[in-house]
């Protein structure tokens, strides 16, 4: 256990949080070497600290509380993180970045890690304070260490063979019981059978397999009375069988007067498809041709057909619709989406593509 000493910037920030109630969080602690320089060893040197020296890291706490008069906070080190430094100098951190407390250590030679053995250095830091409850400590939750008290009620115990578990009753062991997927002793007998001689499974009838295979000791018809008597087996349909082979009564149209889909599609081909407007098309859906029309006010703003040609515009035809005599027009470029004219001064046409 290493006490610290409290450093001024540290009791004007407690004392700031005591007055408007507030908490003055404490987040790390800094771990230095010196930096070579001679540490204070007053505690009025000590209390104008505002930094360490030398410092080479930062440690979260694994453990801490508060009590009347103080806090104390744990850390854990390990050395392989600083291997080669020599521990001598330490500083508690708040949230807000001030050195709260500072406090010197014994030289303590840090090794590097150069066999399975984990090297590691726990302190305990202890701080006196008049406003403790205005103080706490942010641990580290996966650095937490807790004590052999807590750890026993945390905890099964190895040791007790899980007699804490029977000390909570019949609930608690059914819960455990279903987590670890095992049946109680009332369970187990419940289903399963006791250890015997019992024939192997497959080489016995269960009793529901006798009572379909067999039937119960009787009087009953000889072979000749049977035959005599009733029908033979297989000649006729069972419920079943008949469901499956045919269909309920019904108006149906009779086989061979009709096509079935598969065969109206290879004899017949699909209806044309067509867009009747100024702008049109019209599709022969058993040659895939397709014819377009249209009118264009613009001659020279070019043409966007209704509906591109999947394929191919093997030709176009434009007819002048401008009044003057002297206005000519021609074709400029074509695609299977549009085209493009020249044209004198922008004139008007109609027009007509093929393609496919």
């Amino acid at each position: 256990m290493h006490g610290l000493t409290l450093t001024t910037a540290g009791a004007a920030e407690i004392e700031a949080a005591y007055q408007s109630g507030q908490v003055v969080t404490i987040t790390h602690v800094l771990t230095g070497d010196g930096g070579g320089k001679k540490l204070p060893e007053t505690p009025d040197e000590m209390a104008a600290m505002t930094g360490l020296y030398g410092p080479f890291g930062q440690e979260p706490f694994s453990a801490g509380e508060s009590g009347e008069g103080f806090i104390r906070g744990g850390i854990v080190i390990d050395c392989k993180k600083y291997p080669g430094k020599t521990l001598r100098e330490l500083g508690m951190v708040s949230a807000s970045g001030t050195l709260i407390a500072y406090g010197r250590y014994p030289d303590t030679y840090l090794p590097a890690q150069t066999d399975s053995v984990i090297k590691e250095v726990i302190l305990t830091l202890v701080l006196g304070l008049t406003h403790a409850q205005n103080v706490t400590l942010e641990l580290d939750p996966s650095r937490v260490i807790i004590t052999q008290e807590a750890g026993d009620k945390r905890y099964l115990r190895i040791s007790e063979n899980l007699a804490e578990i029977a000390e909570k009753g019949t609930e608690a062991q059914a819960g455990a019981r279903k987590n670890l997927d095992i049946y109680s002793k009332d369970e187990s007998d419940n289903r399963f059978q006791p250890k015997g001689n019992y024939a192997p499974a497959g080489e016995v009838y269960t009793k529901e397999e006798s009572d379909r295979r067999f039937q119960p000791k009787g009087e009953y018809y000889s072979k000749t009375e049977s035959d005599n008597r009733f029908q033979r087996k297989g000649e006729y349909y069972t419920k079943t069988e008949s469901d499956n082979r045919f269909q309920p009564k019904g108006n149906y149209t009779p086989a061979g007067t009709c096509y079935d889909k598969n065969t109206s599609d290879t004899r017949y081909q699909a209806r044309n498809t067509a867009s009747n407007a100024a702008s049109g098309w019209h599709k022969d859906m058993s040659t895939g041709t397709i014819i377009q029309w249209g009118y264009l006010s613009n001659a020279g703003s070019g043409l966007i057909f209704p509906i591109a040609f999947p394929s191919v515009c093997a030709s176009i035809t434009i007819t002048n619709a401008y009044t003057r005599a002297d206005y000519s027009i021609s074709l400029k470029s074509l695609s299977r989406t549009g085209a493009t004219f020249n044209s004198e001064n922008n004139g008007n046409m109609y027009w007509t593509a093929i393609g496919y």
